[in-house]
């Protein structure tokens, strides 16, 4: 619980500053950006209003703000499986990575955005993600270490900015339809195959007694009746 001065009155810690206290203050309920701590845990803090007599309209009294294992964020993207190759992740309304299955890509703030200015090959993913800081929701392509890639991306609603998104080789969901191309030609090959035999076969059988006769009339010719 927290004062509308921003202290806990618990131990008074300070909450003033956070937005999510501020967001708190103006009504609203909010997420706070991801926090990293020193020893590499992460949290964030969720913060909603305290209403006089708990009725919604009357005055704000203060606050409510809880604190979560930011560790559930990637928890949650991680179960997200479009494909058996496919990545969920969230990004911040900076374009910092929040949630991802690689937890390191979190714990160093990796951003697709800022890293795309010194590496080209992330061009056409800063683009995308770029989109998605612009509240769009969506669908793209793109090629990374040689794959092509498709990304579909959403705003996550009631979040400081956030932005859900999944990314799966694009031969994820090529693979029935070249199975299938496949099969196609396996079956034309082995229809042209066997039409070969058979048509070989055809012609020994009808060449075999003709070139018999020619022999037998070119022996007649010399004279062997």
């Amino acid at each position: 619980l927290v004062t509308v001065a921003g202290l806990s009155l618990a131990d008074e810690t300070d909450f003033s500053d956070e937005a999510c206290f501020q967001a708190a203050l103006k009504g609203e309920t909010s997420v706070s950006d991801l926090i990293i701590n020193a020893d590499g845990s992460t949290q964030i803090r969720i913060g909603a209003p305290l209403w006089q007599h708990g009725q919604r309209g009357l005055k704000i009294m203060g606050a409510v703000i809880t604190s979560m294992d930011g560790e559930i964020l990637s928890q949650i993207v991680e179960a997200l499986q479009v494909s058996e190759n496919s990545t969920a992740y969230i990004i911040d309304r900076q374009g910092n990575v929040i949630a991802h299955k690689d937890r390191k890509l979190v714990t160093s703030r990796t951003n697709a955005i800022k890293d795309a200015q010194t590496d080209q090959s992330l061009a056409e993913l800063a683009e995308l993600e770029q989109k998605m800081l612009e509240g769009e929701a969506g669908f793209g392509e793109y090629e990374y270490e040689g794959q092509n890639r498709l990304l579909a991306y959403a705003p996550i609603p009631h979040t400081n900015g956030w932005c859900l998104a999944v990314t799966a080789p694009k031969a994820d969901f090529m693979e029935q339809t070249l199975y299938g191309i496949y099969t196609t030609i396996g079956l034309v090959a082995l229809t042209m195959v066997l039409g070969t035999v058979a048509a070989v076969l055809m012609a020994n059988r009808i060449a075999r007694p003709v070139n018999a006769c020619a022999k037998r009339l070119a022996l007649v010719a010399e004279g062997d009746l």
